[in-house]
């Protein structure tokens, strides 16, 4: 007997097997405590959930990137309706490897295209692998000195207070207040804990 709220339909690519289809998303049930990358149990829930997700994804060839297709939150997937915040890759390689991500669990991508949602192509990892992973393929890049988001001061100013310091003309309040920075700033330049990037 059919489960209320469900349909059901024949998968031609997997033969005789009934795929249930939720007549709508608002009947996929939602964990008591939401997380990121909730899925159902394995069972009947578990499918009208991957079968509402995968609607919303273009899915190709193995190889090839499968786009997100719904709305999104700056360049990353991220899902409304029944799945209302979370990414939608994180959905993915949950459903892919079987498992809740925890919180401190990323869905990384092979292809770095932050919309594909291609099991192939995403791998469980933290932010440490992330960040390495970054670096290994070259797009990492921290910038440093005036190009810093947060500098306060030019690579020229940091050269002149190094110049200036050593006169005793000035004292480091002097500076703080001619380059207008505050004292901590001065010594952090001075010492070198800060700029160590100009010479």
């Amino acid at each position: 007997m059919n489960e209320p709220g469900l349909r059901f339909n024949f998968d031609p690519a997997i033969g005789s097997v009934p795929l249930p289809i939720a007549a709508s998303e608002s009947s996929i049930p939602r964990p008591a405590v939401p997380t990121d990358a909730y899925i159902p149990p394995p069972g009947p829930a578990r499918d009208v959930y991957a079968a509402a997700f995968w609607r919303h994804v273009q899915r190709g060839a193995p190889d090839d990137c499968w786009p997100w297709l719904s709305r999104r939150r700056k360049v990353y997937p991220r899902q409304y309706g029944a799945f209302r915040g979370r990414l939608a890759n994180r959905i993915a390689l949950a459903l892919a490897i079987d498992r809740v991500l925890g919180p401190r669990d990323l869905a990384l991508h092979h292809c770095d295209v932050p919309a594909c949602c291609n099991p192939a192509h995403l791998f469980l990892g933290t932010q440490a692998d992330n960040l390495r992973d970054c670096a290994a393929k070259g797009r990492y890049h921290k910038p440093a000195g005036e190009a810093h988001w947060n500098a306060r001061l030019s690579d020229a100013a940091v050269r002149e207070i190094r110049t200036l310091y050593p006169t005793c003309a000035y004292s480091q309040q002097d500076l703080a207040g001619l380059f207008g920075v505050a004292k901590s700033t001065i010594w952090r330049v001075l010492s070198g804990e800060q700029w160590r990037s100009v010479e």
